[in-house]
């Protein structure tokens, strides 16, 4: 069938109102037919997955990444196909996002020339806030029918949920299409109740995968027991042996620091553990930092406000600028004052103001867990833990403030303040 003509249409879901073309979308499909796909099998294997999907990316975990290979990526696929449904749940940052890209992106390539169909929904949080669910499914079917033209003018044509699912119980019935889908943000839908109109899970579904960031009373028995029969996969660890090897020495500048300045390892570990979002953050603010210091050296002044294509330096480059300790210390600041991190207090602060006066104040990690699970790894029997001794400390200090501003109705111990002792 030939490809169709690019044809402009209205971005929905993560966007920011502009215009997108389908020739992104088959380009995309193109990049993953190419792909390697055992090397999303092998742990430390690095693998360039593009966005699957139409429009503009999620801010996380953005457009094309660069996959760092898991070792049960293949059984998890397996697993999923066994009981229907694989939930895929952990704190935020933890790499949900992305191993779900990676799990579409294999199924993607393996259903090439076959009835196999991927369906893939992200950023549902701003599709839902735009009260556009239809709009976020349908941008997610033409990401799956982008070369088949018939069926484009079809889903443009769709105009509610309703009709999304008759089109996917149509093409169940008269093509034999059998469906897969991977949904990102599932907490979303699944908060807003099972009358939600969606077309998944459906019986007529062969196989869901749900990324849930986890949330208040989300126990390993809740889970199975609200999606039962499903398999229920963890992330607790973030980056382990091969793969955080991989992600500081292959992907960004933190393995290079650390081999050449030891002692800055510590705060390394303190800032970002094994916590795959926190390194992110702390590897592009090392650049970002790096970045502003050459430009600065070496540009007028006049020139620093033009724009132009963004100069990208190598590990080697960025040491180099983060050679003297000040240097070093002004990059952590970059990273504690970065956006991402702001992000992370101010969401603690927001959920108090929407829930005070609470009945008691947060003393320890348990108190805190239960009133915000977010960056919380471990369960009831193992104990709760922060994915981060930073973050650990930033609840810490959010908590220690509200208690301060009289946030807590009633009084839950006595002596001068909360005990963070076991924060540190």
């Amino acid at each position: 069938m030939q490809r169709r003509p690019v044809k402009r249409l209205r971005c929905v879901c993560g966007s920011d109102g502009g215009e997108y073309d389908l020739a992104k979308a088959v380009k995309a499909h193109e990049a993953i037919a190419a792909i390697d796909k055992s090397k999303l099998c092998t742990a430390g294997e690095i693998t360039a997955i593009p966005y699957p999907g139409i429009g503009k990316a999620p801010s996380m975990p953005g457009g094309d990444l660069q996959f760092v290979g898991r070792r049960d990526l293949e059984s998890l696929v397996e697993a999923a196909k066994e009981t229907k449904t694989l939930l895929v749940v952990g704190p935020c940052g933890i790499g949900k996002s992305c191993l779900l890209r990676a799990l579409a992106c294999g199924w993607i390539h393996d259903a090439a020339g076959t009835n196999s169909r991927i369906v893939c929904l992200w950023d549902l949080a701003i599709a839902i806030a735009k009260q556009d669910l239809a709009g976020c499914v349908k941008n997610a079917l033409r990401f799956t029918f982008c070369k088949e033209a018939e069926l484009l003018d079809e889903i443009d044509r769709l105009g509610s949920m309703q009709d999304i699912a008759k089109f996917f119980r149509d093409q169940v019935a008269a093509a034999g299409d059998e469906f897969y889908f991977v949904v990102d943000q599932w907490e979303m839908l699944d908060a807003l109740g099972e009358e939600m109109p969606v077309p998944v899970p459906a019986k007529e579904l062969p196989v869901t995968v749900l990324g849930l960031s986890r949330g208040v009373g989300m126990t390993q028995e809740y889970l199975q027991l609200r999606y039962s029969p499903c398999e229920l996969l963890l992330l607790e660890d973030g980056f382990y042996g091969e793969e955080l090897t991989a992600f500081r020495d292959k992907l960004s500048v933190l393995g290079l620091l650390c081999s050449r300045f030891p002692k800055r390892s510590m705060l390394v570990e303190h800032y970002t553990g094994r916590h795959p979002f926190s390194l992110a953050v702390l590897d592009s603010s090392c650049r970002s930092y790096a970045l502003g210091k050459l430009v600065a050296r070496e540009l007028p002044s006049s020139w620093l406000h033009r724009r132009g294509p963004e100069r990208k330096l190598s590990p080697e480059e960025v040491v180099a600028c983060l050679e003297d300790e000040e240097d070093w210390l002004a990059a952590i600041e970059t990273f504690l004052s970065s956006g991402e991190m702001a992000r992370i207090s101010f969401s603690l602060e927001y959920a108090l103001a929407m829930r005070k006066p609470l009945r008691r104040a947060c003393q320890t990690i348990e108190d805190m867990a239960k009133f915000d699970s977010s960056f919380i790894v471990g369960d009831e029997e193992e104990g709760p833990e922060f994915v981060t001794e930073h973050i650990a400390l930033v609840y810490a200090d959010v908590f220690r403030t509200a208690e301060k501003a009289n946030v807590f109705s009633g009084s839950c111990h006595t002596g001068s303040g909360m005990d963070f002792s076991t924060l540190h």
